[in-house]
């Protein structure tokens, strides 16, 4: 299976998720309803609400940064975030989530800035063209990157490290002090 969501890592619901993100819950509902964003655990039924965890989270957080560079209706932006899911994912890749995911954890630090990424986010993309996903170390997508601008397509590069940071101090900062008393003093 894709990414260990972990035993740790409380599951949200809708509001919980928007709330984290910084947006309102009908944006991320909206998200739901194209199938850019799936639950971890869908809500059958009356009473029960979906539930996300950090994947879905990182999703999230992916999708804000992608929406506010290419815009809200970017077919580049859901494309990617639909491409991120964790079953389309390389076991290193996943690796390499978990271990920047775990580093904030432990030192509640961001990348530190000039400093090369372990993981990098590479989409090409242009007029008439899907985007392609590259989701890999700095040298291993080099060939690819040089490949697609020979063509002349576009190529647009992400540090995944700072959004996966961000996601998981936000994670924090509102399990801490969220306003849902259940959740308050959790920690993913």
């Amino acid at each position: 299976m894709g990414y260990n969501i972990s035993d740790t890592s409380p599951l949200l619901e809708l509001g919980e998720v928007a709330e984290v993100l910084g947006t309102n819950p009908r944006r991320v509902e909206g998200w739901v309803e194209q199938g850019i964003l799936k639950p971890a655990v869908e809500g059958n039924g009356p009473g029960r609400w979906r539930q996300f965890g950090r994947i879905e989270l990182l999703q999230g957080a992916l999708l804000l940064k992608l929406q506010g560079i290419f815009g809200k209706r970017s077919p580049v932006a859901s494309a990617v975030v639909r491409a991120f899911a964790p079953e389309r994912q390389k076991p290193e890749v996943q690796k390499t989530m978990e271990r920047r995911w775990q580093d904030t954890a432990v030192d509640g630090s961001r990348p530190e800035e000039g400093n090369e990424s372990d993981l990098l986010l590479c989409v090409v993309h242009g007029p008439q063209r899907e985007p392609t996903l590259y989701l890999d170390r700095p040298e291993k997508l080099r060939a690819a990157s040089e490949q697609a601008l020979h063509h002349g397509h576009i190529v647009s590069m992400f540090d995944l490290g700072w959004v996966i940071a961000d996601a998981r101090v936000r994670l924090e900062r509102f399990l801490d002090h969220g306003p849902y008393p259940s959740r308050r003093g959790r920690r993913g």
